[in-house]
């Protein structure tokens, strides 16, 4: 009777690799989904400050002054949120 054999050889495994559960919510999920919703914002502010923009000139003085101060700051955080998430992958 003959009796096939095969060998299965492990390469460089870590403990660690093997002991960690598996987890939907990840670093890297997680870092995706919050650049994703900071370009929601910026989406939505650009497309609120565009249907403001036809209105009344009061309205439009009103709308400008709040882009001035939201476009900044969710530039920046959405800025440095793809920097952080592209800063910190492994290159393989």
């Amino acid at each position: 009777m003959e009796t096939n054999v095969q060998t299965v050889e492990v390469q460089n495994i870590s403990p660690e690799e093997v002991a960690r559960p598996y987890r939907f919510w990840s670093t890297d999920v997680v870092r995706a989904l919050l650049a994703l919703v900071f370009a929601a914002f910026l989406l939505i502010t650009i497309l609120w400050g565009f249907r403001n923009a036809g209105g009344a000139e009061q309205a439009w003085k009103q709308t400008k002054e709040l882009l001035e101060l939201l476009l900044p700051a969710i530039t920046a955080l959405l800025g440095s949120a793809v920097g952080f998430y592209f800063g910190t992958q492994k290159i393989q």
